[in-house]
């Protein structure tokens, strides 16, 4: 009984932090990859 309430507890929590999270790690990849792809303009200009 007890651990399903621990389950009942945590797993909103998680899925709470993981929503709260996931856009926080979509804008750091954003940020990379846009990074990435300014450095292979840059790169290709150059030559």
């Amino acid at each position: 009984m007890k651990k399903a309430f621990r389950l009942m507890v945590l797993t909103p929590m998680g899925l709470l932090l993981g929503v709260l999270l996931l856009p926080a790690f979509l804008v750091t990849d954003i940020a990379l990859f846009s990074q990435f792809i300014d450095s292979i303009i840059i790169g290709n200009q150059k030559s």
